[in-house]
């Protein structure tokens, strides 16, 4: 008897064991699993360029059915108009289920969710994308030639290809989609045939896509003059959050929940019309909304970590803000991927953009492996011309970055800007008329166009004279008198702000202002204090 207790108690030590050496093993090669890689939000994620298949083979994962736990189901074609009637596509299938409506209160005497086990949840992999923007141009540009136009304007639905190819690749479950994959109203027939082909190449694998609308594609306006979408399409609807359980082989994967926005102003939190799930497995909330910290831009649907912490959901797919960040690493996961195509010359637009390859093994998320799915990568770079001669070699140290950038671009095609910083007989001579356009134009001539191209949008002039000016305010002459009225402008802000705007007036007429550029901010110290060295510097150019 003894030795069965005691038979009994090994198997029990070694099957604890054995577990806890799985989940030690599965910790130990998640890539970038360090305690650093979990501390603190906003962590940024590994960056891969290129959409290879991923290297671990997995048996075929296709075939995975999506199911409805909500009201707000798709209807026929797979779109969502609240039928609940089933889509059916070759090896995929959504049906109508028993369950609580997502988005009502839970039932008098209702149990919390079950504790997870490693038999609710096997491996599978998705991809989490938001703010394609399709079909529109870029933003705040100066005018291109055709050929740079029109690769500007086919950038956003080169990306939403890219991020099909790589759907197929990585052989994933299902695509995600959270928000804003057209930009406003006005949706070009280009944009809805791209997207309903880009779906039609994903439901033909068999490969889901979950979708919500944003600000910038809200329910209000009609999601798309097509009538039918491709089978595996589920759009949430705006009502309550919706739920659809996705399955592989009569095992159930995730549960996808996820709202739209009703109309482009939604001042609610979203976030809380999501509840607490009521039966295991893995739970993704896929939301458009304004999250407190994330970044800047205009709120919409905000909320906070703690209203999504709340909801008890494993990942939170998010979309609206266009940079790529990683808010929280863990129950749960909170995630924007940021824009597929950045657009604008901004810091949140600029650098690599694409979507995040999300692999869930045994409950637990690796970490987000970015992709990059970008045509054309804005730059901005900042060059020193302390010690250069003149314009010759600040023109090739400009050259020289730009190639550096391409080189490590992967054949992406650079809309690059310079500014310039510094002091010196280089600085001396940027100041001449004309000699920034010179300069850029000497750089888009040489540059050529043929893809993969680099495109110079501008190069701004930020060098500042190599004037003492502090010996040249007493000497009672015209500079003198520009510089105690500038110290006079400095210290009344109020008044600095009424100086400034009348005599910026003139500049701000249509087609003036694009050629000059972004009009300068007095209110900054530091830039206000470069335009009083300018001007003390021309005054001193036209005494010479």
């Amino acid at each position: 008897m003894t030795g069965v207790i005691a038979a009994l108690v090994a198997h029990h030590v070694l099957d604890v064991v054995g577990k806890e050496i799985r989940r030690l093993t599965l910790a130990f090669v998640t890539p970038l699993g360090t305690d650093d890689d979990v501390r603190g939000h906003g962590a940024d994620l590994p960056v891969t360029t290129t959409a290879a298949p991923h290297p671990t083979h997995r048996p075929d994962v296709r075939g995975a059915t999506a199911r409805p736990l909500s009201p707000r189901l798709p209807g026929p074609g797979g779109r969502s108009d609240g039928a609940g009637t089933a889509i059916q596509s070759r090896g995929a299938r959504c049906a109508g289920a028993a369950g609580r409506r997502a988005g009502q209160p839970r039932a008098p005497g209702a149990q919390p969710r079950p504790t997870l086990t490693r038999e609710d949840v096997v491996r599978f992999r998705f991809i989490h994308a938001a703010d394609l923007h399709l079909d529109t141009p870029f933003e705040g540009l100066l005018p291109a030639p055709p050929v740079v136009a029109t690769t500007l304007r086919d950038a956003s639905m080169r990306a939403l290809d890219a991020l099909v190819d790589v759907a197929l690749d990585r052989q994933v479950d299902f695509v995600i989609l959270a928000g804003d994959v057209y930009d406003g109203p006005e949706r070009g027939i280009r944009a809805q045939v791209a997207l309903r082909r880009g779906l039609e190449r994903l439901s033909r694998e068999g490969i889901a896509c979950f979708l919500v609308h944003g600000n910038h594609d809200p329910i209000e306006t009609g999601w798309s003059a097509l009538p039918h979408w491709p089978d595996g399409v589920t759009l949430f609807g705006a009502d309550e959050a919706g739920s659809v359980t996705v399955e592989r082989g009569g095992e159930i994967l995730a549960t996808v929940h996820g709202i739209s926005f009703a109309a482009r102003e939604v001042p609610e939190n979203l976030a809380r019309r999501f509840r607490p799930p009521e039966t295991p497995g893995f739970h993704i909330g896929v939301l458009h909304c304004s999250l407190t910290g994330a970044g800047p831009g205009p709120p919409a649907s905000p909320c906070t970590m703690t209203d999504l912490e709340q909801v008890g959901l494993d990942y939170w797919a998010l979309g609206h803000a266009h940079e790529r960040r990683v808010l929280r690493h863990g129950d749960p996961w909170i995630v924007y991927p940021g824009t597929t195509q950045g657009r604008k010359p901004e810091p949140s637009e600029q650098g690599a953009h694409g979507a995040l390859v999300v692999e869930v093994d045994d409950g637990m998320v690796r970490t987000p492996e970015f992709v990059a799915l970008d045509s054309v990568r804005l730059v901005e770079v900042e060059i020193a011309v302390d010690g250069f001669r003149d314009l010759i070699d600040v023109r090739q140290a400009l050259q020289a970055a730009a190639a550096d950038t391409l080189r490590d671009a992967g054949g992406r095609c650079l809309l690059m800007r310079g500014t310039l910083t510094g002091t010196g007989p280089a600085a001396d001579e940027l100041r001449r008329d004309s000699a920034l356009v010179e300069l850029r134009q000497q750089l888009r001539d040489e540059a050529g166009l043929e893809e993969p191209f680099v495109w110079w949008d501008r190069v701004r002039d930020a060098t500042r004279p190599n004037l003492e000016l502090e010996s040249m305010r007493g000497r009672g002459d015209f500079p003198a008198e520009v510089l105690a009225m500038a110290s006079e402008l400095a210290a009344d802000p109020r008044r600095l702000d009424t100086f400034a705007g009348r005599h910026l007036t003139a500049l701000r007429v249509p087609g003036l202002e694009t050629a000059l550029g972004e009009l300068p901010d007095t209110t900054d110290p530091l830039r206000w204090q470069e335009m009083v060295e300018l001007a003390i510097s021309l005054l001193a150019t036209v005494e010479q």
